[in-house]
């Protein structure tokens, strides 16, 4: 149980890394001050629950998703277009994209 709390412990300052990290495409069209990534997953997620709302999906899974979309730029930084270009796109060992989510045995993150 120790080992778990100290792995959401370490996930949780991870994610927080998330305020800091600026979204790098604003930068490259020349924002001077780029939302963050933490700030742009609220605002999805509060875009996510009205649209699943308005279209009769769970808007709990949506802000679900939302919120979660980002969290590898904890380790990746924000990637923008043009650095994805020369990004692999090969699914990972497993075939799942979660690798944070393995940071917080203790969570049970299956997701709504």
């Amino acid at each position: 149980m120790t080992d778990d709390l100290a792995a959401v412990g370490r996930f949780l300052y991870e994610a927080g890394t998330l305020k800091q990290t600026r979204r790098t495409g604003w930068w490259m069209a020349g924002v001077r001050d780029p939302e963050s990534v933490a700030e742009h997953a609220w605002r999805a997620a509060l875009i996510a629950t009205i649209i699943a709302k308005l279209e009769g999906a769970d808007p709990a899974r949506a802000a679900y998703l939302a919120v979660w979309h980002d969290t590898q730029e904890t380790r990746t930084g924000d990637v923008n277009h043009l650095g994805k270009k020369y990004a692999p796109r090969r699914p990972p060992p497993g075939g799942h994209r979660r690798p944070n989510c393995r940071n917080a045995p203790g969570l049970g993150l299956g997701g709504p």
